[in-house]
């Protein structure tokens, strides 16, 4: 087979029989695009180290804002499809879990039974690093056990401030043992040495990014938190370019 250009569009042809002529993107991932090779590599090259922001695609890539949205949920699809393959649990014996829940997203408009706030459930082993974030309605204990016990490891220690629907974690399931500390009288437990500073930094580095992004666009916070949490699953010193296409490659593999 050999590479020939027909009518603007790249197809595979035959070099013996010309009668066998396939388009170079059928029945691939980029089937759906008319965006150059070299454009889509350097915006998923770009969207890997964090820079997709709409003036840089435009003026940096080239790209319009349809484009870039539509790139960008393309990849979107990837790396949700990765976390849902894979799903995480976290902790374990001789693991922390520091647990805790905030405010993300701010809905201008508060329309029937649409809540105002759109709060996020989210944990992180202190040791490992690997977090999850959960974007949730009800953030009552009934809500929050069957997702806590979907993620967390049996065993683990588990860490929180004394908000109302975390206090009776370790009451409704032995499998755990859960301390807490006040954190409006100190960071630390002068006592038990119990803290959460860990998660605490988790939502300095989550909250800030996703509002740069998306100026509090709640329809946005699911697709951003399997974003965010996909780049935490990477090992240390992990590439993030690579990561991803292998990603895509395992996502749609070649036909």
């Amino acid at each position: 087979m050999t590479l020939s250009i027909t009518d603007s569009r790249e197809t595979w042809r035959c070099a013996k029989y010309l009668c066998r002529q396939v388009q170079l993107r059928s029945k691939t991932w980029l089937d759906h695009s008319k965006l150059g090779y070299d454009k889509i590599l350097m915006f998923i090259y770009c969207w890997s180290h964090k820079l997709t922001s709409q003036d840089f695609c435009e003026h940096e890539l080239g790209i319009n804002h349809n484009t870039v949205v539509d790139w960008n949920n393309y990849l979107q699809e990837v790396y949700a499809a990765k976390l849902l393959a894979k799903p995480l649990v976290i902790g374990g014996f001789d693991l922390t879990i520091e647990t805790d829940e905030s405010v993300f997203a701010k809905r201008k408009y508060n329309v029937g039974r649409v809540p105002k706030q759109q709060r996020v459930y989210g944990e992180i082993c202190r040791e490992t690093k690997q977090c999850f974030l959960y974007a949730v309605e009800n953030r009552s204990l009934a809500s929050l056990m069957p997702i806590i016990i979907e993620i967390t490891e049996h065993g683990s220690l588990i860490m929180s401030d004394q908000w109302k629907s975390s206090n009776g974690i370790g009451s409704a399931n032995k499998e755990y043992d859960h301390q807490t500390v006040n954190r409006s009288q100190n960071f630390i437990d002068q006592v038990t040495g119990v803290h959460t500073n860990t998660v605490e930094r988790m939502w300095d580095v989550a909250k800030p990014r996703f509002r740069r992004r998306f100026r509090n666009h709640s329809q946005m916070l699911d697709s951003y938190l399997y974003e965010f949490m996909w780049r935490k699953r990477f090992p240390a010193g992990a590439n993030p370019f690579e990561t991803i296409l292998q990603d895509i490659a395992g996502y749609w593999p070649p036909k």
